[in-house]
């Protein structure tokens, strides 16, 4: 055969017809897995929601709980004896740039600042830097008549010194965990 010959015509032949299906069923079919999702999901909620404690109606008595009710959610109890002891270890104020004395910190620890320019009349300048590194864990940098704040160093112990500079008076604390 030849494919640059004409082919004989061949005529067309529809297929079976096709049934369609109407918009209301196809709105019922997706109302009603939409509605089995959400039951579905409703009931694993109720399963895992933790439940009150019952009373007994007649004493008033709690009634114990299920062995499943009891367990953890796994989210972190907070208790007030196991938050760290805050400690002031050191108190430093100023005006203008300067390096503190050393200061010993065995742990995490937070700076509290806070400085005030209105005497100059203008907005002045506070940069606080942990032992003259601007690799530091402690990093404050303002720009204001004033202002406050706190910033924390986590997990930084040993000995370190503050360099401020700053055109402002100011007062810094260090505050230690134990």
């Amino acid at each position: 055969m030849n494919p640059y010959q004409p082919q004989p015509y061949q005529q067309y032949r529809p297929g079976p017809p096709t049934r369609r299906m109407s918009g209301g069923k196809v709105f019922l079919i997706v109302a009603g897995s939409v509605i089995g999702v959400l039951t579905v999901l409703g009931a694993i909620g109720a399963a895992l929601a933790p439940q009150a404690p019952q009373h007994h109606a007649a004493t008033g008595q709690q009634q114990p709980q299920p062995a499943a009710a009891q367990k953890s959610t796994g989210a972190p109890q907070v208790t007030t004896s196991a938050r760290p002891k805050a400690k002031v270890l050191a108190t430093f104020s100023g005006t203008g740039d300067e390096n503190t004395p050393r200061f010993t910190v065995t742990g995490s620890w937070k700076l509290k600042w806070r400085y005030d320019c209105s005497s100059l009349g203008f907005k002045g300048n506070f940069i606080v830097l942990e032992d003259h590194s601007f690799t530091s864990k402690v990093d404050v940098n303002e720009e204001g008549k004033a202002g406050h704040g706190a910033t924390w160093a986590y997990g930084d112990t040993g000995r370190h010194f503050l360099d401020v500079t700053s055109e402002c008076g100011w007062s810094v604390k260090v505050i230690g965990t134990k």
